[in-house]
């Protein structure tokens, strides 16, 4: 058939939108106080590395998140809450996910399969071993252990959100506050 020919032609023609994902690790939290874990706060010394790494991600990305979602913990919610101003997103468009809490990397996936097409970058504040094992998965790597207030960047060969599996991502880096100079 003539017309489905040149729909074949067509479709090879169609750029790939690619996304592009920050996994952030919460900050360092405290255990001074005997709060239950989904409470701890974060320590002096994750309040100064959220500041560090909130400025210079406002000073050295080129791709600002369009959407932001959080696990409900304190000291994750605080630490999106730190960096927030740095990108200029507003604070009333954070989303709290519950399954972003003391869950798995399939958790996370099904969360970011859920986000609307229309957003291109999402920023996802998690914990860890989940948030280091998700980034492995997607970039295919077996790297280390992701510290705390670390960042993954991560650009995806999809077009829509749903389509995110394993390999299906190549990390451009990992912002360590270790390594930014104050």
């Amino acid at each position: 058939m003539p017309g489905m020919e040149l729909t074949r032609a067509f479709r090879t023609f169609i750029p790939i939108i690619m996304k592009h994902l920050y996994l952030v690790r919460h900050a360092k939290s405290s255990w001074e106080l005997d709060f239950p874990d989904i409470e701890r706060t974060l320590n002096e010394r994750g309040y100064r590395d959220a500041h560090l790494v909130g400025k210079y991600l406002s000073e050295n990305i080129e791709h600002r998140p369009d959407a932001v979602v959080c696990s409900p913990s304190v000291r994750t919610y605080t630490t999106a809450l730190i960096f927030l101003p740095y990108l200029k997103f507003p604070v009333g468009k954070l989303m709290l996910a519950r399954n972003l809490y003391e869950s798995g990397p399939e958790d996370y996936l099904n969360t970011i399969s859920e986000t609307s097409d229309e957003i291109n970058t999402l920023m996802l504040f998690g914990h860890n071993p989940t948030i280091s094992e998700l980034t492995n998965r997607l970039t295919g790597r077996n790297s280390e252990s992701l510290g705390t207030t670390n960042v993954a960047e991560i650009t995806l060969a999809i077009s829509f959100w749903e389509k995110i599996k394993a390999g299906c991502g190549k990390l451009l880096r990992v912002i360590d506050p270790k390594e930014i100079q104050d």
